[in-house]
């Protein structure tokens, strides 16, 4: 993975329903979205010239994609305030584009567009639906729908005390035959770097930040795969804090030049020393 690549990632902002432009989420869930774009135009305005800010990876549940969209808005009027110079590219703008010419000649387009200005950064908002990031293929049976019965007594055990139904679960060796949080780590890290190597079949030499909305559970096995070296434990998790990530709750993994990845949550450094998924050294410093 080359070194000017980085991920930004965050759970969905609180879900409900009445607010008909932002399906998904509720009105105190618009106001924590806008309010977490605020670390998002911060991010924007501190990345390198040149840079390329995609918002492309979400799950198939529409609050992801309203989460993500109101982080892409907001950060644009932000920025556009304090008189950041930035180009937003929306996603009703990229599909008006691609019914007139066609998804390939978009993307080509779009392309020829950020190569002509090297130094500019761009920020493309167009939510892509990632099967990796879907809670229903991992806690559901095959029909998507059914929850599987062993993750069904988990909640029913915790109810809504989400991080100790997690200590539970990554301390449960039966239940984790069932679910496996490592498999669903590997799996979400599978579907981002698709996402970049995607990026780069359009964005060559530029640096490229991917933005991408999920959910608990499955960001709290990711976090804690890379925070602990490739395995995910109960005292993993306690070392990222022992509560589960809490809507819009933002963190982000950068390549440094020797490959290791850099997670950056909750105020501290965990060096992941190969994404390879067999190293398991990991080193942790405080910010």
């Amino acid at each position: 993975m080359s070194s000017n690549m980085e991920y930004w990632v965050t759970r969905h902002s609180k879900s409900g329903k009445g607010v008909e432009e932002f399906p998904g989420l509720s009105e105190e869930g618009v106001d924590m979205a806008k309010e977490r774009a605020k670390s998002i135009a911060e991010l924007i305005k501190n990345a390198e010239d040149g840079s390329v800010i995609f918002y492309g990876g979400s799950s198939n549940i529409i609050r992801t994609k309203s989460t993500m969209e109101l982080y892409t808005s907001e950060a644009e009027r932000i920025l556009t305030e304090e008189g950041v110079q930035a180009r937003f590219i929306k996603k009703e703008d990229l599909k008006e584009r691609a019914g007139r010419s066609g998804y390939l000649k978009t993307a080509q387009e779009l392309a020829a567009t950020i190569e002509s200005s090297p130094d500019e950064k761009v920020v493309i908002e167009l939510p892509l639906f990632l099967k990796e990031f879907s809670m229903e293929r991992y806690l559901c049976e095959q029909d998507g729908e059914t929850v599987k019965p062993q993750w069904q007594a988990l909640l029913d055990k915790h109810g809504k005390n989400y991080s100790e139904a997690i200590k539970d679960w990554f301390s449960d060796p039966e239940l984790m035959k069932t679910i496996d949080p490592v498999a669903i780590a590997k799996d979400c890290m599978v579907g981002m770097k698709r996402l970049a190597d995607f990026s780069r079949r359009f964005i060559a030499g530029r640096p490229i930040k991917i933005g991408f909305v999920g959910h608990s559970f499955l960001i709290d096995a990711l976090l804690t795969y890379i925070a602990n070296g490739g395995q995910v434990t109960t005292e993993g998790f306690n070392n990222i804090g022992g509560d589960v990530i809490s809507e819009t709750e933002l963190s982000t993994i950068e390549y440094d030049q020797q490959g290791k990845m850099h997670l950056k949550y909750r105020g501290q450094d965990f060096i992941f020393e190969n994404d390879s998924i067999t190293n398991k050294e990991i080193t942790k410093t405080d910010e």
